[in-house]
């Protein structure tokens, strides 16, 4: 597919020709230019410039052939002037340079920890636009501006510079991609640049095979090209709607879309079928204040919490902490190197059996277009957005994979819905059927245009699920109509009472997964026995105080929200002894707490 320019006004790359777009996995570390891939991208635009600015230069050099005036603050850089650029038209004069190469700290963080600069964050620079006014003043008409960082926000609109080209390097981590743009100076003084979308279809690391270096990795993705597009959003557009409109391209009014976030989603999905699911867990600093969603998960949980394989697409709507902050999890305490994982990895994890097979997609919006990778889940990468938008420091990017194989779960299990009720597994004795999706109670035949689905167990029902069920208001049975107080049938009413049984039902437990949790602290456990044997006295068992009855309470009123740990087993197993209803160890006579809460009195 050719490079496509949506919306241009001065887009142009080499020649007239629209922006490139490049796409490359970088792992190197180190300064900028210590990367070969890095380096060959940016020579590429500095051909025929015969005298180049490198402001923050480091030690790397770069292989060109034209005169380099390095300049870095840093006094044991490589450099011709040790001073702060800013500065540099006591050095240099206007218009006397035919490229700048910029490559400054992408972040106030970077540039105290790494740097060692004494700023705070009000005084950090380098992509104010009086640095940018600088640059233009010494940069000669028609020359190229190449800028690395968190953004492609570079050169301000007003001085009517045009994109030669964007470069997106992954470095195969969780938090931040590297971003290159090139800029070309106009000849002459040119209107403001305006908002641009350029879209191309390209090949991972497509000119790495012209390195001359055996540790350069060429290639990759399978060899498939991967739908790329570059997006900068003028100030009239909403944040909001600009990275929804970049997810939007990859979703259908008819998928079914599980769309995952922390606390506030960024996007709005466009489809029609949209199971909105926000996480929580012990170790998060997660607001207080109740999240609107329609469940609210561990992030290792989500897994049990839906069907395998009945989403078409993912949607991982995550605040940037999700790529840094580390959280205990049940899967890594099982493995060996470590008991936490960044949220994001998490998620991942929980997410990719959810993923229908043979073209279900995850989509990420974040800093980097790391995502479901091959090598841990063989998924393909599909498409990748850049988005630079004026009321954000860093560019976003967002990315999709797409799975090309089966769900081995489901694999043979037919997409039709629920037998009839003559045929439904309530009658046929098959009521405890287990499996991901229900695999006993399908047909073969696709699914009504009017059935009920359930993400939670995979059925489409031909009735609504409410007919399965009795109802406890008019008693009606497994697969007859409600009656009314006079017998009477009710042709087109459920009452509400056998809705929401069907409701409770299918909200998480239809599918027979089982959650998994955290070690609860052994200085927990017994606070809460203890308070258990002084509080719950025999004559309490005898009124029906069971342990279904203990569960439930203690689920309601000790447990976290949603679940964490494996409190409410531990207590039970506990509480499993002779010593629940003996006399209290203290001696005091046990309180009464038919009219107390466990909360209460913990």
């Amino acid at each position: 597919m050719a490079t496509k320019t949506i919306l241009s006004a001065n887009a142009t790359g080499s020649g007239g020709s629209p922006p490139s777009l490049r796409y490359y996995s970088d792992t190197t570390e180190g300064s900028t230019f210590e990367s070969p891939k890095l380096r060959q991208w940016t020579e590429s635009y500095l051909e025929g410039a015969d005298r180049i600015l490198n402001p923050c230069a480091g030690n790397a050099r770069l292989g060109v052939d034209g005169e380099v005036l390095r300049v870095d603050l840093n006094e044991d850089a490589d450099a011709d002037l040790h001073i702060d650029f800013r500065n540099l038209l006591k050095h240099a004069d206007p218009e006397s340079f035919d490229a700048i190469v910029y490559d400054p700290p992408y972040s106030y963080n970077q540039a105290v920890s790494k740097y060692g600069l004494g700023i705070d964050r009000d005084g950090f620079y380098f992509f104010d636009d009086e640095v940018m006014e600088l640059f233009d003043t010494l940069l000669a008409p028609g020359g190229v501006f190449i800028q690395f960082g968190y953004t492609t926000a570079a050169m301000p609109p007003e001085l009517g510079y045009s994109v030669a080209a964007v470069g997106l390097f992954n470095k195969l981590g969780s938090q931040n991609d590297y971003l290159g743009i090139a800029l070309k100076k106009p000849e002459v003084k040119s209107s403001k640049t305006l908002p641009l979308t350029v879209e191309d279809a390209v090949l991972p690391n497509v000119d790495a095979n012209q390195i001359s270096n055996n540790n350069v990795s060429a290639g990759g993705n399978g060899g498939d090209p991967i739908e790329m597009r570059y997006q900068r959003s003028g100030r009239n557009t909403e944040y909001e709607a600009a990275v929804s409109d970049a997810v939007n391209q990859w979703v259908n009014n008819t998928d079914h879309v599980l769309h995952i976030y922390e606390s506030n989603p960024t996007v709005q999905p466009a489809s029609a079928e949209v199971t909105r699911c926000a996480y929580r867990c012990v170790d998060l600093q997660a607001p207080n204040e109740e999240v609107a969603a329609d469940v609210v998960e561990t992030p290792w949980n989500i897994a049990s919490t839906f069907a395998t394989g009945v989403f078409d697409t993912v949607i991982l709507d995550l605040p940037y902490s999700a790529f840094q902050q580390n959280i205990r999890t049940p899967w890594k305490e099982a493995a060996s190197g470590g008991d936490k994982t960044h949220v994001a990895t998490a998620l991942k994890r929980s997410i990719t059996d959810l993923v229908c097979g043979d073209g279900g997609r995850v989509i990420q919006i974040g800093r980097t277009a790391t995502l479901m990778s091959g090598l841990d889940y063989d998924y393909r990468r599909t498409g990748v957005s850049i988005i630079q938008h004026p009321s954000k420091d860093t560019d976003r990017i967002v990315v999709v994979d797409e799975k090309p194989h089966e769900n081995l779960e489901t694999v043979g299990l037919p997409d039709g819905e629920v037998d009839r009720y003559e045929n439904h597994h309530i009658i046929t004795g098959r009521e405890n059927a287990t499996g991901a999706a229900s695999k006993h109670s399908r047909t073969d035949l696709p699914p009504s245009d009017s059935a009920h689905f359930c993400v939670h167990c995979g059925n489409h029902f031909y009735y609504h699920p409410a007919m399965y069920l009795s109802c406890v208001e008019c008693g009606a049975q497994p697969g007859n109509y409600c009656v009314d107080s006079d017998r009477d049938v009710l042709y087109n009413t459920i009452h509400d009472s056998r809705i929401s049984d069907a409701t409770n039902r299918h909200s998480g437990s239809c599918n027979h997964k089982k959650p998994s949790y955290l070690s609860a602290s052994e200085d927990r456990v017994e606070a809460i026995v203890g308070a258990l044997e002084e509080h719950v006295n025999p004559e309490e068992l005898d009124e029906g105080f069971t342990e279904d009855t203990l569960r439930r309470r203690l689920e309601t009123e000790v447990a976290e929200t949603p679940r964490s740990t494996d409190i409410v087993e531990r207590a039970l197993s506990e509480l499993q002894t002779p010593t629940l209803g003996a006399a209290p160890h203290n001696g005091k006579t046990p309180s009464r707490t038919t009219e107390t809460s466990l909360s209460d009195y913990l």
